[in-house]
């Protein structure tokens, strides 16, 4: 251990002997090391952000259908199983998505609203159902600035139908739950319990509805074939084949699909650019350090010869240029780190006025920057080696020689 120390200490004596040669080694190292870092600290920024944005908004995961079908049971289950699928609830006819909700307290105006039905797992309500009850209702901003409601207040809903030239009415209680966010949904739009909108289409095709008390002609029977759905993809990567899987069943969609894929493959492009450009930057900062650290060994060879003479076993020789090497790597990184933090603030402030509150240019994560201390160690680590065993190659005698 004391010897250990000692080579450390005579490593960094060397070091500031040879201050000049030193401080053009570590200069080189950060030239190397700051840009690639700014390279990859914008890529990740612009990805990053443009990746967040569609993240943010759960309806770029939604695959839309266009027009109303006949769908049973065996294509909601061979739906829900597929492994993109991240949520899936039936719906019904869009004619029969209507209902006229106000306030249960005085006379409000009544509100043209349509229903959208909601379940468990709903990504519009970002981890928490959007509603925990049948009597329960989730408002877009747009509906509860409509009504003039929020989260706790009474709704009286009316949902009708027209038999032998009359206006039949059915109504329901409700009670806002939540409201969604304009962020992520902008229509004017009332998000209900499953039962409640196959009531409503029920109720319009003449049945009765036992649930909700509302009379009818024909007695209940449930829906055995829904005109559409709420569908939405797992992950950004999952749109493109779960509509393709959609329309093989015979069903058009709409999707944020290509605007996703232009994303996905900028974010592609760049890893590939990063890669390519830092390969060579690794490479060239190798060799120089190798030829560097190698001319340094060359230079006190007679130096190495004296100490080995004073008793220095091999391994402790080895290990005079190994720290020589690491030292020098970490003062080119602990640059870089500096002359990045001044490129950053620049880049920052020349995109500042592109950006939308909360948007960066330019990032890195903590785990980024220790990742790029650790490899800026690994590619010092061929001249230590390098320089190591041909420090330890040198004879004792070299130095009798040239006395």
């Amino acid at each position: 251990m004391r010897g250990a120390l000692l080579i450390l200490r005579l490593a960094i004596a060397d070091l500031r002997h040879d201050r000049l040669v030193s401080l053009c080694q570590i200069v080189m190292a950060a030239a190397v090391i700051a840009p690639l870092l700014l390279l990859f600290a914008l890529k990740h920024g612009v990805a990053t952000t443009l990746l967040a944005e569609l993240r943010a908004n759960p309806e770029t995961l939604r695959i839309r259908p266009v027009g109303s079908y006949r769908l049973g049971p065996d294509f909601f289950r061979d739906m829900a199983g597929r492994p993109e699928t991240g949520f899936l609830v039936p719906a019904t006819r869009a004619i029969a998505t209507q209902i006229y909700l106000s306030k249960a307290e005085g006379r409000a105006p009544l509100a043209d609203i349509q229903m959208l039905p909601t379940a468990p797992g709903d990504p519009l309500g970002q981890g928490s159902p959007l509603i925990a009850e049948r009597g329960q209702v989730a408002l877009s901003t747009a509906a509860a600035r409509q009504l003039d409601a929020g989260p706790g207040d009474r709704l009286r809903g009316i949902v009708e139908r027209s038999r032998d030239g009359r206006v039949e009415p059915a109504t329901v209680d409700l009670t806002v739950s939540r409201v969604v966010p304009e962020a992520l949904y902008l229509s004017s739009t009332a998000f209900v319990h499953p039962d409640l909108i196959e009531a409503a289409e029920r109720y319009r095709d003449g049945y009765e509805v036992p649930a909700f008390g509302w009379p009818g002609e024909r007695a209940w029977e449930p829906i055995a074939e829904y005109a559409s759905f709420r569908l939405y993809a797992r992950d950004l990567s999952d749109v493109a084949p779960l509509a393709e899987a959609v329309r093989a069943a015979g069903i058009e969609t709409r999707t944020d699909a290509d605007r996703i894929a232009g994303i996905l493959a900028l974010d592609r492009n760049l890893n590939a650019l990063f890669l390519i450009v830092g390969s060579v930057a690794a490479a060239g900062l190798v060799g120089a350090l190798l030829a560097g650290m190698v001319a340094g060994v060359e230079r006190k060879r007679r130096a190495l010869a004296v100490m080995g003479l004073l008793g220095f076993r091999r391994g402790l020789l080895a290990a005079f240029p190994m720290a020589q090497a690491g030292l020098l790597a970490l003062a080119g990184y602990g640059l870089s780190l500096a002359v990045y933090g001044a490129g950053a603030i620049a880049v920052q402030s020349y995109f500042a006025p592109l950006l939308q509150t909360g948007q960066a240019a330019i990032a890195l994560e903590p785990w980024h920057f220790a990742a790029a201390g650790l490899a800026t160690l690994a590619l010092a680590l061929p001249s230590a080696l390098a320089t190591g065993f041909r420090a330890a190659a040198t004879e004792p005698s070299e130095a009798l020689r040239e006395v």
